[in-house]
């Protein structure tokens, strides 16, 4: 709800004035918004995990996937700039790139449209800044969906114009101004940033203009309207996958030709996506008990690959409702709601001939129905037990209209499918909490897996089935934090990706799989705001996975029993921060991730690797204005490895290159303006 947006952008305000000495007691404080709960994070019953300003801003502000990979059981992949690939307990498997069986939204509006497509790569850095991360099913309140939720928030209001500038290693450069202003009964930000980057291979460059407007205004005492929008104009070419061989020879160099198949930068290999997001947003408090926010959503994209296989090109539109009530009685609260979307994608496919349309050589229509009811219930019982019990019902309609090479027609449907989802949890003490889960996810198969850049449709492609259980505690005490989960994950008709020859995916069920996993964060913090040292934080991030497939068979071939495509056994970041009095702060983060296979046999593995950044700067006050002046350096040890790597790839092409060692330098100013009284 808005108001919930406007009280914790004074809490987070608040806690950037403490520059992070404190953070954990205000983290603490800080109201969940997944699942409705409305509750501090150490009493929630559930793999949740949060992303805010100190964990942002310890990397170079180009996006969000460092940050996002020092949560356990989280991955962010990227295959070049501006490619990226999300995984909750292994969900990458079956993503072509993007986002697959994750449900995100962006301040309350879904970003994952109808046709299960997220293009979670136009939002812009500045755009996020409180993530909200469930690790599993969220069936009771999202609806369809096996990995999990990422919820993210735009910057709360800070009075003024701010600037920030920055430049890196391999032609990284960026610039953005924003305004903001609010009230106790209104608020408008306004913000537009334009990132660049040469890449550090070739046919690798990156070109991102994005432009956002948040706005809400209370329009009585119980009631609030808000609009968020943004439009981001993305362009970004992209290389290709690499044999062993290339990787070693020359990691930074493009696809090159092979066979019958032309090169990447011969074909001058690119996405270009142009969209428009923007959601309307009514919250209304009819009493003291009961409440009601209603968000009606629309998108626009316009997106086109000219890939080594063909010229793609997609127009797609979209629209939607989601609707929450909430009641509180005595013992606790009552959610229900309905999500509904509606969208439509013409894919034209033509020759692709170095960038320009050749012949055409099929057309299609991917008119696609969704929705999903939901029903919560919150019990506050004897012995500070809290018990959610919940579940969706969900409904999908893919219809394929195709007209060129041939008239076909195909209609995929989904009887209501009923996900339930059930948490209990035991609070001991002050500062500790108990919880186990247990809930079943539904995922039907996205419009570019029945459609792929194959450019054949699959009609025997089945929806997922999920069921998850975990247990897990939550404790923070004396400055030292400590978030385990241990669960065990059935997934059934898992959908897995393959990569033909000239590199396009293709997609089908592949039986079972297992996935048994341990998540681990601890922390220390221990503030002393009157020292020179006001605050200094050691933490490590685990994940241990144990993922296999079950029941098998392609192509006469047994992958029973192997390990899961795409996920690492063992994958560790940990880190070092403090703060001076004066402002002076620094930031040290170590990854290491464990080998990973990158074929259903387990033939090919993409070897381990240990990854070191650093940032420094300062945050404090210059002439009357709020600066961060930061630098920093990421992939110290120039490390040469694959950060999305290209699963079950025809030809050995599994590597896509990451950057080496890179330097970036930034400069953020806040012009800060008058507060602004009354209405």
């Amino acid at each position: 709800m808005i108001s919930f947006q406007l009280t914790a952008a004074q809490k987070l305000m608040a806690q950037e004035k403490t520059d992070g000495s404190d953070s954990t007691r205000l983290l603490e404080q800080i109201e969940i918004r997944a699942f409705a709960h409305g509750r501090p994070l150490v009493e929630i019953p559930s793999s949740l995990s949060l992303v805010s300003g100190p964990q942002l801003n310890r990397f170079s502000n180009a996006n969000l996937l460092p940050a996002i990979n020092t949560i356990p059981g989280v991955r962010m992949e990227e295959r070049s700039p501006g490619s990226y690939r999300l995984s909750i307990r292994g969900s990458s498997l079956r993503s072509p790139f993007g986002v697959r069986n994750v449900k995100v939204y962006w301040n309350g509006i879904p970003l994952t449209d109808a046709g299960g497509n997220t293009y979670l790569n136009l939002l812009d850095f500045s755009s996020v800044n409180h993530l909200e991360i469930v690790r599993g099913p969220g069936s009771s309140l999202y609806g369809a969906g096996t990995g999990g939720i990422l919820l993210t928030e735009t910057k709360p209001a800070k009075n003024g114009t701010s600037v920030e500038m920055a430049a890196g290693s391999f032609g990284y450069r960026r610039i953005g101004a924003g305004y903001e202003t609010g009230t106790s009964k209104k608020f408008l930000k306004l913000n537009l940033v334009r990132q660049q980057s040469d890449g550090y291979r070739v046919q690798s460059a990156m070109d991102r203009t994005f432009l956002q407007l948040n706005t809400a205004r209370a329009i009585s005492p119980r009631t609030t309207l808000a609009f968020n929008s943004f439009y981001s104009r993305l362009q970004y070419q992209t290389p290709g996958g690499l044999t062993l061989a290339q990787f070693i020879a020359d990691p930074s160099q493009a696809r090159p030709a092979g066979g019958p198949n032309p090169g990447a930068v011969e074909q001058k290999a690119q996405v270009q996506n142009n969209s428009w997001l923007g959601g309307l947003q009514l919250d209304h408090d009819w009493n003291d008990r009961w409440s009601t926010s209603v968000v009606a959503f629309g998108n626009i994209t316009d997106f086109s690959n000219p890939a080594i296989r063909n010229y793609e090109e997609r127009s797609e539109k979209g629209a939607g409702i989601r609707t929450l009530t909430g009641f509180d009685f005595e013992f606790g609260k009552l959610s229900l709601g309905l999500e509904a979307q509606s969208g439509e994608g013409t894919v034209k496919v033509f020759q692709n001939l170095s960038s320009v349309k050749g012949n055409q050589t099929s057309a299609v229509k991917l008119p696609v129905l969704t929705s999903t009811a939901f029903l919560q219930s919150d019990w506050n019982l004897p012995k500070r037990i809290f018990l959610t019990a919940g579940f969706s019902l969900n409904r999908y309609k893919t219809t394929f209209n195709q007209t060129l090479p041939n008239q076909f027609s195909n209609e995929q449907r989904a009887n209501p499918v009923l996900v339930p989802r059930l948490a209990l949890s035991k609070k001991l003490g002050q500062s500790t909490v108990l919880f186990v889960g247990y809930g079943e996810g539904f995922s039907p198969p996205t419009s570019p897996e029945i459609f792929p850049s194959t450019a054949v449709y699959n009609k025997d492609l089945k929806a997922e089935r999920g069921v998850n259980a975990e247990m897990g505690v939550r404790s923070s005490w004396k400055g030292l934090g400590i978030d385990l989960v241990t669960y065990r994950f059935r997934l059934r008709n898992t959908i897995v990706v393959k990569r033909d020859e000239s590199g396009a995916d293709y997609f089908f069920n592949s039986g079972n799989t297992l996935q048994n996993g341990l998540e681990l964060m601890v922390s220390y913090r221990r503030p002393s705001p009157q020292s020179w040292l006001s605050n200094f934080r050691p933490w490590i991030s685990l994940t241990f996975n144990d993922y296999q497939f079950e029941d098998y068979i392609q192509n006469g071939q047994d992958f029973s029993g192997n390990r899961l495509t795409g996920t690492p056994d063992r994958y560790l970041v940990s880190g070092l921060d403090f703060n001076t009095r004066q402002g002076l702060y620094f930031n040290l983060t170590a990854t290491y991730s464990d080998q990973i296979p990158l074929n259903d046999s387990n033939t090919v593995m993409a070897p381990e690797y240990y990854l070191f950044a650093v940032r420094t700067g300062y945050r404090g006050m210059i002439w009357g204005r709020s600066v961060d002046i930061f630098l920093g350096s990421e992939n110290i040890s120039d490390r040469r490895y694959s950060l999305g790597n290209d699963l079950n790839a025809t030809g050995g092409r599994y590597f896509n290159a990451a950057a080496g060692r890179s330097f970036f330098a930034g400069l953020i100013i806040h012009l800060a303006s008058p507060v602004a009284s009354g209405n």
